[in-house]
């Protein structure tokens, strides 16, 4: 008679621990299975050896999960940490590993991706000085170690990049590469394809059910040496991972605030760390913590401050308003106060050259807060007590919650106030600007 044998299970429903079920299989932990749970079906992981445990009835496993392949048990281990150290059911996370998809393999061999275009392969430049010490210092070290690449604008870090995949595959390895969503262009994509061609995979919210699913068969089933992504692809199960490389680390689009709340960079830390493999964080201008990792020795630095070919950095001028204000110029009385004589004469000087300008501001609508200037009450959303940001002239809206609300003629506070709009965005920038320059094209470019 088998043996029969309790194991822990990760089902696939919002279950803060992983339950116990029975079985007389010999299935490995990171197996795949359908279990009884309550009256449905639910699919599930196998996590490890369970305790069986008197107080309840044990119910069995249901069946294998054919359509799933087996989990590595060093990125099962990780999905468990990920779960426990962001606090977030066990089953959900390892849901994440499977693509949205199910695909046969007679089907998905078939099947050609669209991803990638036409496809032409660059030689290998010559490293410059710096782009060759930061890569055999890095290569010169084994296991698990974080590396921050601190490279200026232009320095060449993507080649570093390149590089050190290029001796990841040599070893037999295969190599993760995340990279901010925004930064995931045809033109990035293209330029990682040039050197290893049909190599590469791609995984991102951009792509289809269809594109992501093949995308991800063709990492899981080695047909594809690299994986770039967004933060999304740090849960494609790769068994033979040899090296991660984190894209402009600083950005926070790699923290996910819905559903699963983690931050990607972290994360990919800890996984880099339970294959035992090197890490590297690139950047221009390095987070706080992980220029804090560096000073205290935890991650090793590597700089690089020149830029490829010796280019010169654009000249930065910084404009103190304050000291402006102290200053009365002839003929520029009607600017917006956000507005420098420099900076005017600057947009006049080129958009006379018939080239284009390019404003970049942070803030989005008319004004972040709204205020009243009797009784200084300011427009909070209930919700979130943050400040209400104006968007058209009577419009205002929380950027956390959505909440909406209009804004009147006198203080929904004291009712005597006139609510005046304070700070600026990127709708005031742009009403500024067809005023000042109105025979012009002028485009405004946000979530809005």
């Amino acid at each position: 008679m088998p043996h029969e044998r309790f194991v822990r299970i990760a089902v696939d429903a919002p279950l803060l621990n992983a339950l116990t079920y029975k079985t007389t299989e010999d299935w490995p932990a990171g197996t795949s299975v359908i279990v009884p749970l309550g009256r449905r079906k639910a699919k599930a992981v196998i996590l490890g050896e369970g305790v069986n445990s008197s107080e309840f009835e044990i119910k069995s496993i249901e069946s294998l999960n054919k359509d799933r392949p087996l989990l590595p048990q060093k990125f099962l281990s990780w999905m468990e940490w990920v779960a426990d150290y962001y606090v977030h059911p066990v089953g959900l996370v390892t849901s994440l590993a499977f693509p949205a998809l199910k695909t046969k393999t007679s089907n998905r061999k078939s099947k050609k991706s669209d991803i990638l275009k036409s496809i032409e392969i660059l030689p290998r430049p010559t490293l410059t000085d710096e782009q060759a010490s930061c890569v055999k210092s890095i290569l010169s070290g084994s296991g698990f170690q974080p590396h921050l690449l601190h490279g200026v604008t232009g320095s060449g870090k993507t080649e570093v990049y390149l590089q050190l995949l290029e001796d990841t595959i040599a070893r037999g390895k295969r190599g993760l590469v995340l990279v901010p969503e925004i930064a995931l262009t045809p033109q990035l994509i293209q330029r990682f394809a040039s050197r290893f061609g049909d190599q590469i995979a791609v995984i991102h919210s951009h792509l289809t059910d269809r594109e992501r699913t093949t995308q991800w068969w063709s990492m899981v089933d080695n047909e594809k040496k690299i994986l770039i992504g967004a933060r999304s692809a740090l849960f494609c199960p790769i068994d033979d991972l040899g090296i991660i490389i984190i894209d402009e680390e600083h950005e926070p689009s790699y923290k996910q605030d819905e559903k699963l709340k983690y931050n990607a960079r972290d994360a990919a830390i800890v996984l880099a760390k339970n294959y035992d493999i090197p890490i590297i964080l690139g950047s221009a201008t390095p987070s706080l913590e992980s220029w804090q990792n560096t000073l205290s020795g935890r991650y090793k630095l590597h700089s690089m401050f020149s830029r490829v070919g010796d280019r010169k950095l654009p000249s930065v001028e910084v404009v103190d308003l304050r000291k402006l204000k102290e200053k009365k110029i002839e003929g520029l009385h009607d600017l917006p106060y956000w507005l420098s004589p420099t900076l005017f004469a600057e947009i006049q000087n080129t958009l006379e050259k018939n080239e284009q300008v390019a404003l970049f501001l942070n803030r989005r609508g008319i004004a972040q807060t709204v205020l009243c200037s009797e009784c200084g009450y300011i427009y909070r959303c209930p919700n979130c007590a943050i400040s209400l940001t104006q968007h058209g002239r009577k419009n205002l809206v929380c950027h956390y919650c959505d909440y909406n609300a209009q804004l009147g003629h006198v203080c929904e506070s004291c009712k005597e106030g006139e609510p005046k709009a304070l700070g600026l965005g990127t709708e005031q920038l742009e009403e500024d600007m067809r005023k000042l320059f109105p025979d012009k094209k002028i485009a405004r470019a946000d979530r809005d």
